[in-house]
């Protein structure tokens, strides 16, 4: 994966965290590459155009729960539609920001796909180099699960 595209996910994290939430976020180290895990829930955004591939943004449900009541200001039920809208607007926030990052790039993201079921897997394709990215809050830790590379096609 390229550093740009890594780059671009954490600023676009950053600002919507201190900007949006009022909250500090911080990263540890990534993980190449990035081990499959399990989730409570997560949300799935695809890149196409000039970069291609998904954005995974995982949590457990204390966590999605903590985050979703921050972007929404109230709590919210888990696994109710407000909740659902709150981890699919946090994922396409993140993602339009790190698109918005990435100079001479024209991409297009995908509506956000949430799922909501404990100890669930998101599978990505093999044969692109998978990044894993905590990002540690006060309220609770996430990953953002990545396979973004250059489009095949215009690299051809």
């Amino acid at each position: 994966m390229h550093a740009a595209f890594l780059a671009a996910l954490q600023e676009s994290t950053q600002a919507l965290f201190q900007g949006m939430l009022a909250l500090p976020v911080s990263f540890e180290s990534p993980q190449r590459p990035a081990p499959r895990r399990t989730y409570d829930v997560s949300c799935v955004i695809t890149f196409s155009g000039d970069i291609e591939g998904p954005i995974v943004l995982g949590f457990w449900d204390d966590s999605a729960l903590q985050i979703a009541a921050a972007l929404g200001g109230d709590a919210l039920l888990p696994r109710s539609p407000d909740f659902a809208d709150a981890i699919g607007e946090l994922t396409n926030m993140i993602a339009g920001g790190a698109k918005s990052r990435i100079p001479d790039t024209s991409a297009s993201i995908s509506c956000p796909s949430i799922i909501m079921a404990t100890d669930h897997i998101v599978s990505t394709p093999r044969d692109v180099e998978r990044v894993g990215l905590f990002c540690v809050t006060p309220k609770g830790r996430f990953v953002i699960d990545t396979a973004l590379q250059p489009s095949r096609t215009k690299a051809a």
